[in-house]
């Protein structure tokens, strides 16, 4: 990871990378957010897949040659952003697409990976879901509510997938 490790992948790393290994390295998953190095990627390496890590670049998906995205709020919109990767280009994969956005900014407003958690286990009932290991830690009373208020305000509600 970049932005954990401090070392960026240039894209002109990745292309001769590509190219001397191309049996091997067949794609990546982008957690720049930075779209333009993610289509600059696709444009560069016909074939080559990029996955972003934001639903959000699914709406260009196509424009911009991304195989698709890898994120960890997908763990718990999956089915709106499955929605909007099947149906893009439509009014209702648009909606899902905002849909998935808007889950993905209410997990935004607490940390992550135990925002992510704490989705899953509300959505499957399944308290085993909000176990973290250090240096993760839980949500505190107050991070979950906000979580809880922001999410409410989304389509979260209607995400029981788990369950069926």
């Amino acid at each position: 990871f970049p932005q954990l490790s401090g070392v960026p992948y240039t894209a002109d790393v990745v292309e001769h990378l590509r190219r001397a290994h191309p049996e091997q390295v067949l794609g990546l998953k982008d957690s720049s957010g930075d779209l333009d190095y993610s289509a600059d990627l696709a444009r560069r390496l016909p074939g080559f897949a990029v996955f972003p890590s934001s639903e959000a670049s699914l709406g260009r998906a196509d424009e911009l040659g991304f195989a698709g995205c890898i994120s960890a709020t997908v763990n718990v919109n999956a089915p709106l952003a499955g929605r909007a990767w099947r149906e893009r280009g439509t009014k209702a994969g648009s909606a899902a697409l905002e849909d998935a956005g808007a889950v993905r900014e209410a997990l935004g407003k607490v940390p992550l990976v135990a925002a992510v958690k704490w989705a899953l286990a509300a959505l499957s009932g399944d308290d085993g879901w909000r176990r973290l290991v250090p240096p993760l830690r839980l949500l505190l009373p107050a991070e979950q509510q906000t979580l809880e208020r922001a999410l409410a305000e989304t389509a979260f509600a209607g995400l029981n997938w788990v369950r069926q």
